[in-house]
């Protein structure tokens, strides 16, 4: 027994050298490579069977579209590459934003496009549900999170009812966020409602992918209208949940080409879930707004860290005004360093975060980066109202709403998308939003989180080591 012992432990510490190289070789960034490094080589044993679950950070798997071998996905593709070369108008400003999207391989800035702004679950749901009732061709369906609740009933009755009118109806879900429900399943495919599951780890080559969650959350309406956000489906978006409250969240409703540009993002799901491409209507729907505006979809699988340069390049061209509101704010050291730089050269930069969390560690490895950005007398605002989910940024001349939350997950690891926009009544509109929430919040001082006590200190600093991998 005593021999067994020493040969686990030996090899153990022989496993872990050799992953360590692996995740010195792969990690994206420097913290995340020194936390798996150090964790792997001094507490093999334990870490081990964890970096084979959460320490990947490419996703391996053939979901691009460049990638389909089928000849009718080859068919589609061309369709869908003229499409984006020949109606697409690339916008003449935002250049280094477009340059960012084109290393990525996906459309930049298109003309032609009109942005609302929806704020919190009862807004978004009735226009969500409005636009679903309005469909004559197609609904393509996606949240990370959709719970079989009364809100959720409410959403499958309104697929199911078009659904039998004659509408194609695609529902699409991620399977770690979202609990399926056989009998509401099993409900909507008897009334020809199509269903697919986001599995990261599908397969053989990709057992061990099961970290990657498809964060994404979208609605399109005959490749009209688009919504897109921080919200999921369930009672708990509504404020009905009894332990988180009031919930503070924000969405997006685009028309015009960005709406195609979003659905590159849900055939590339679909297809990674079904192995299928869909029949989606590509006909430019231009709008007198004309309002320049780019959809990204990215994650793990891109060939470059596309969410992360844009959101720095975004910080970096702030001028004015830079305001920021996200659940989780766990930013990369670039990121950290543009925000304390865009404070030192004048810009107007304020943070709206949650004053509690539904997770714990998150809510204490944020507590370092708050006391670094209190250090240049940056602004940071705990909400208070209730629960704050929304994931926007703001500057004097652009937007940004979406799923992408501020932090090593959503930027590196999660499949996600968010929108930014010029459009100078939603720009004054999401400005005026956060004017309402800074008055429904409170400023953190640096003599308060002094005045903690040591234990939560303590804490902060601890959860913060590990702050690249959660």
């Amino acid at each position: 027994m005593i021999i067994s012992l020493e040969l686990l432990l030996a090899a153990s510490y022989v496993l872990g050298f050799f992953l360590a190289i692996d995740a010195l070789w792969k990690s994206r960034t420097p913290q995340g490579a020194t936390a798996w490094v150090l964790a792997l080589i001094l507490m093999p044993i334990l870490t081990i069977p964890i970096f084979l679950i959460f320490g990947k950070s490419r996703f391996s798997g053939k979901i691009k579209i460049k990638e389909l071998k089928s000849e009718r996905a080859l068919e589609e593709l061309k369709e869908i590459e003229a499409f984006l070369d020949d109606k697409l108008i690339q916008a003449k400003d935002l250049r280094s934003l477009d340059r960012i999207a084109d290393c990525s391989v996906m459309p930049g800035f298109t003309n032609g496009n009109h942005t609302e702004l929806l704020i919190n679950g009862e807004q978004t749901y009735q226009e969500m549900l409005r636009s679903i009732d309005e469909a004559q061709s197609y609904i393509l369906f996606q949240f990370y999170i959709f719970r079989f609740d009364d809100a959720g009933l409410a959403f499958i009755d309104a697929l199911i009812k078009k659904s039998k009118e004659g509408v194609k109806v695609y529902f699409l879900c991620d399977k770690i966020g979202t609990t399926l429900n056989k009998k509401f399943i099993k409900t909507m495919k008897e009334n020809g409602i199509q269903v697919g599951v986001f599995h990261s780890s599908k397969n053989w080559e990709s057992r061990f992918q099961i970290n990657f969650r498809n964060h994404r959350k979208l609605i399109i309406v005959d490749g009209k209208e688009c919504f897109t956000g921080g919200l999921n489906i369930g009672m708990d978006y509504l404020g009905k949940d009894p332990v988180m409250g009031f919930w503070r969240d924000t969405a997006i409703k685009m028309q015009g080409p960005s709406v195609k540009a979003a659905q590159i993002s849900f055939i590339k799901d679909w297809f990674w879930s079904r192995e299928e491409i869909l029949d989606l209507n590509w006909v430019p729907d231009l709008r007198v707004e004309n309002a320049q505006v780019m959809v990204q979809h990215t994650g793990p699988n891109d060939p470059i860290d596309a969410a992360h340069l844009i959101h720095i390049q975004l910080i970096n061209e702030a001028s004015e005004k830079l305001w920021i509101a996200t659940p989780y704010f766990i930013p990369s050291e670039s990121i950290l360093n543009a925000i304390i730089l865009a404070k030192i050269r004048g810009v107007d930069v304020r943070l709206i975060l949650p004053s509690y969390s539904d997770n714990l560690m998150l809510l204490y490895a944020t507590q370092v980066y708050v006391e670094k950005l209190l250090k240049y007398h940056i602004p940071i605002y705990f909400y208070k109202k209730g629960f704050l989910h929304q994931k926007v940024l703001v500057t004097e001349k652009i937007a940004s709403v979406g799923s992408l939350n501020m932090d090593s997950r959503s930027f590196f690891l999660n499949f996600e998308i968010f929108t930014l926009s010029n459009e100078e009544i939603f720009v004054q509109k999401v400005q005026t939003m956060f004017e309402m929430d800074f008055g429904d919040s409170r400023l953190i001082t640096t003599k308060e989180m002094n005045q903690r006590p040591w234990i939560k200190k303590l804490l902060s600093r601890f959860f913060n080591l590990f702050s690249p991998m959660l």
